[in-house]
C-alpha cells in the first residue's frame, strides 16, 4: 500500500509553433515590395545593387575556389599514383 503525501507535478506542455526562415524568398518578396510601392529612395536602391552584386560576387569566388581545390587534388593523386606503380622509389 502506497501512501503519498505530495504529488509531484506533471510535466508542463511545450507549444511552440515552428518557423521556417527563407532568406531567398523574403528578399524576392522584399523586391517585389519595394517595385510596387515605388518608394525608394537613390540611397535604398544602391544599397540594393551593391547587396545583390556582392552576392554574386562571393558565389563566383566560392566556385572557382571548389574548382581549384579539385584541380589540386587532382594533381596530388596524379604524382602519388605516379610515384607507386612508375618510380623506383618504392
Amino acid at each position: 500500500m502506497k501512501i503519498i503525501f505530495a504529488r509531484t507535478p506533471k510535466p508542463k506542455r511545450f507549444n511552440f509553433p515552428t518557423r521556417y526562415y527563407d532568406p531567398r524568398k523574403e528578399e524576392m518578396e522584399k523586391r517585389k515590395k519595394q517595385r510596387e510601392g515605388g518608394q525608394l529612395t537613390s540611397e535604398e536602391r544602391i544599397r540594393g545593387r551593391m547587396q545583390s552584386s556582392w552576392h554574386r560576387e562571393d558565389r563566383r569566388n566560392s566556385e572557382r575556389k571548389n574548382i581549384r581545390s579539385v584541380i589540386i587534388y587532382l594533381f596530388i593523386a596524379a604524382v602519388l599514383i605516379y610515384l607507386i606503380f612508375f618510380a623506383k622509389i618504392f
